[in-house]
């Protein structure tokens, strides 16, 4: 199966230009971008590939190259277009990410499918793919920085945790568990009332402008109810929940 876009779609495609996409639900973003995606993969030519620095392109023993022999698949190394481990997408949501993720991997498997109908996208199917180097992109995606800001940034930040943090959590908290964490940090930020209580409670940096801003926060909203239902949906919608 393939894809038509249309004209404003394909404007979308084009990777050497900064882009921002405003539509409607059910438009067709997510197609899109996971298209987008795909080309920085496959296509030789992009502004990525010229003027950015080649990254390190360790050698991987992952399944991809498992499935395929080095005759059938190209090093990375010598790979023209970008690899799944240089392109990052970011998206609200872990169930966002997820779709975006399999969206990409079919889009990449599609590569190594029929030929182009008349009005088909011409970046969709590349003859000069080879199959060992589909199962390859396919096995790196498994890896690849396509998730939630929170979560890439755990990526970034996790070989130098103990740089950055005195207790380290290596995992992102699950959707389950943030509302109760979110409801205990807003309680134990009420029963602060001194420095001591703000060290035991692990408050960091200026703790008596933390203090004073809660309590002016509590007096604008009318109390320390209502000023927790505001903080409450403002952490639910932050970047860095935990």
């Amino acid at each position: 199966m393939t894809i038509r876009f249309n004209r404003s779609q394909r404007l979308g495609l084009d990777l050497d230009k900064h882009i921002a996409l405003d539509a409607g639900a059910g438009t067709g973003k997510t197609t899109v971008m996971a298209e987008r995606y795909v080309q920085h993969l496959l296509s030789s030519e992009q502004r990525a590939t010229h003027l950015l620095p080649t990254g390190p392109r360790e050698s991987s023993q992952a399944s991809g190259f498992l499935r395929a022999p080095p005759r059938q698949r190209t090093p990375p190394k010598e790979w023209k277009g970008l690899l799944p481990s240089e392109v990052v997408a970011i998206t609200f949501t872990k169930k966002a990410a997820a779709e975006l993720k399999a969206r990409i991997r079919h889009r990449v498997g599609q590569s190594r499918a029929a030929p182009l109908e008349k009005g088909d996208y011409e970046g969709i199917f590349d003859p000069r793919i080879r199959e060992g180097d589909i199962e390859t992109l396919m096995s790196a995606l498994d890896e690849a920085p396509i998730s939630t800001i929170d979560a890439f940034l755990s990526q970034l930040v996790s070989p130098h945790l103990d740089l950055v943090a005195v207790h380290p959590s290596r995992e992102q908290i699950s959707e389950e568990r943030a509302p109760l964490l979110i409801q205990e940090a807003l309680h134990s930020a009420w029963r602060i009332r001194t420095i001591d209580d703000a060290h035991e409670a692990g408050v960091r940096g200026h703790i008596g402008a933390f203090l004073e801003s809660r309590n002016r926060l509590a007096v604008l909203l009318g109390g320390q109810e209502r000023s927790a239902v505001v903080l409450s949906g403002m952490l639910g919608k932050s970047l860095f929940v935990e």
